[in-house]
């Protein structure tokens, strides 16, 4: 397995390849070197031709305001977005600033940046559990990003995931109609015997019925709620400059998101804004779950499915569950 190391490929060298995230017999995506989500599979694109190299409307993002100064992180170093279209200098990570460690089922970034007043690291993690096998053969990933507050002054952070809608989309097939967007209820099992509780917070992507390909399905990104974080969304269009300018923007200087979700067939990209106020010398953790449901795998005329419909019906099922136990796959992970 690769070891720690910085960010020192030569430019526009290209990056294949990366620590493979998903449940197993899930599909996957890859989290590598320059920290962006690449090699997809979760969509039954099984062969070379299909697998999606990367997304470009993907990425998580940091801000910071102390003191009435805010500063921003794109947390990857390349971007396939219109941000020059869209008039912005995208404050990508250089990469000698982004340091990297890929070690199976988790790949983990830090940011040494003197010019970013919080100390950001964040792990992604596919819950691979030795012997636990409903929880290896989930269809989902979490994500945990750390802020760490090292000044005396309150500073309010904020963590922005962004995610493209990709239903029905293979490396060589990028339809226009990939279903719709819209914010997302979870019912959360409490333990202890409690009922089950239900909240909002996070949003669902793609097509709920009438799986017609291999690559139809749908997918979940939320947050786990609590620990004085409050969290917004927004849709967009990717390729509209001036949406990603509404976006950045409204990120940058206010630090959430409009809480709105448009009914436009255009609009494919989903941000989820998490916001606190981090104490002097304080620290606050995010946790985001990715989910997806993608049912029908056809091979040669049969459709084989998939080994996660047997106990699961949709990507918010999957981000729910895995939301519920993410402090049971974190430590059994890292141990």
């Amino acid at each position: 397995m690769p070891g720690k190391r910085k960010l020192g490929l030569p430019e526009n060298r290209p990056i294949p390849a990366g620590v493979p995230l998903g449940g197993i017999g899930c599909g996957s995506f890859e989290m590598g070197i320059d920290g962006r989500i690449r090699n997809i599979t979760i969509n039954n694109n099984r062969t070379a031709e299909e697998r999606i190299r990367e997304i470009p409307g993907t990425f998580l993002a940091a801000r910071a305001l102390v003191r009435g100064k805010v500063a921003t992180r794109i947390l990857q170093s390349t971007s396939g977005l219109p941000w020059e279209d869209a008039g912005i200098e995208p404050p990508l990570c250089k990469p000698e600033k982004l340091t990297w460690r890929g070690l199976y089922p988790l790949s983990t970034y830090s940011l040494s940046d003197s010019g970013f007043p919080l100390n950001v690291s964040w792990r992604a993690m596919a819950p691979i559990v030795p012997f636990d096998l409903e929880a290896s053969t989930t269809p989902a990933v979490l994500f945990f990003v750390n802020v760490e507050n090292p000044t005396d002054q309150y500073v309010d952070a904020s963590i922005l995931f962004n995610w493209e809608n990709i239903c029905g989309c293979s490396q060589l097939h990028w339809p226009e109609e990939r279903g719709h967007i819209s914010k997302v209820q979870l019912n959360m099992d409490p333990g202890g015997g409690e009922a089950p509780t239900q909240i909002t917070g996070g949003l669902e992507f793609g097509r709920f019925t009438e799986f017609e390909g291999n690559a139809h399905g749908n997918y979940c990104l939320a947050p786990k709620l609590g620990g004085g974080a409050k969290y917004s969304v927004m849709s967009w269009d990717g390729g509209n400059a001036g949406d990603l300018e509404e976006l950045w923007n409204r990120f940058t200087y206010e630090g959430d998101l409009q809480d709105s979700i448009s009914l436009d067939p255009k609009d494919q990209q989903g941000a989820l804004c998490g916001t606190a106020k981090i104490d002097p010398k304080g620290r606050q953790t995010f946790v985001f779950a990715l989910g997806w449901f993608c049912p029908q795998y056809i091979a040669n005329g049969v459709n084989m499915g998939n080994h996660y419909t047997n106990k699961l019906t949709s990507a918010r099922e999957a981000v729910a569950r895995t939301l519920h136990h993410s402090v049971y796959f974190g430590r059994a992970v890292s141990n």
